[in-house]
């Protein structure tokens, strides 16, 4: 049942990965990907000049995801049980169904069908006469043929997404956010560079 997928948070540090936070779903397909902008919209309400940083750290933006997938599932709650075609077995079915977030912590979960998200996560702060913090989200969803199985779930999640075989050829979809702070103003601009879904 449902469409399970993984969700990979690559922070990057310079040429090196600092941190990689792992996440999975039951049934979100390629939900992720057509709801992406929905997403950021969410995520840039929910930073201020003080917190803007945050967008760049992978355990945030991985609790962005958590908080988001919770208002959307109440959403499809309150749309299924809003149906008077539905009896009072068929509502309480989906209020239990849906009563928690899709997403959460992939943790020993080794269970994908057909996607694979990786959001890369670079952050740069520039001094001088003009002086601006800018992140960058390059977000991309695979094919779930990249998977390398991986017989030792023990392995730190670096470890392990180096063993994925990330080939551009099971590319669905890809677009990049620009996230800008500069004055204390907070801007941002998607570039969709591929869809295929």
């Amino acid at each position: 049942m449902g469409n399970r997928v993984e969700i990979w948070l690559v922070e990057h540090d310079g040429k090196e990965i600092s941190e990689v936070i792992v996440l999975w779903a039951h049934r979100l397909g390629e939900g992720l990907a057509e709801g992406f902008e929905g997403f950021v919209e969410f995520a840039v309400n929910h930073v201020s000049p003080i917190t803007f940083h945050k967008l760049g750290d992978a355990r945030t933006i991985a609790s962005l995801l958590i908080l988001w997938d919770y208002g959307f599932t109440h959403v499809l709650i309150d749309e299924i049980v809003s149906r008077e075609q539905h009896d009072e077995k068929m509502k309480k079915l989906a209020r239990a169904m849906f009563s928690l977030p899709d997403i959460r912590p992939r943790g020993f979960m080794r269970d994908v069908d057909y996607y694979v998200y990786r959001m890369d996560i670079y952050s740069y702060e520039q001094h001088g006469k003009e002086t601006y913090r800018k992140i960058i989200w390059d977000f991309k969803m695979y094919h779930s043929l990249i998977i390398n199985w991986n017989p030792d779930p023990c392995v730190h999640p670096i470890v392990d997404f180096k063993r994925y075989k990330w080939r551009d050829e099971e590319l669905l979809f890809r677009a990049k956010v620009y996230f800008i702070m500069k004055n204390d103003e907070i801007s941002h601009n998607i570039e969709k560079i591929l869809d295929e879904i």
